[in-house]
């Protein structure tokens, strides 16, 4: 069983303040302004039991995580069963 986890901008994906990397991933914003680093946003299929990464992609905040999920479906295998949230259910791969 497998599950695709969204990381969007959890702490901890940031990225180095460089001048390209701003460009790139681009700052989220927030009540309180723009964020401190550049952050990138993230989508994994995990292996729910031992939470092994079985595949993942990542892109600039711009880049939404349905987009982002697409580039992952090469990863699907027959017999896998896969576990999405809410924001996935109705958007087709």
């Amino acid at each position: 069983m497998a599950c695709v986890w969204s990381l969007g901008t959890a702490p901890g994906w940031r990225v180095a303040d460089s001048a390209a990397n701003a460009a790139f991933f681009g700052y989220p914003s927030g009540s309180c302004g723009p964020a401190g680093y550049p952050q990138l946003r993230m989508v994994a299929i995990v292996e729910c039991g031992t939470r092994a990464v079985i595949d993942a992609v990542w892109g600039p905040q711009a880049c939404g995580e349905n987009a982002l999920a697409a580039r992952l479906v090469v990863s699907i295998r027959r017999g896998m069963l896969l576990l999405a949230d809410r924001g996935f259910d109705g958007y087709e791969l």
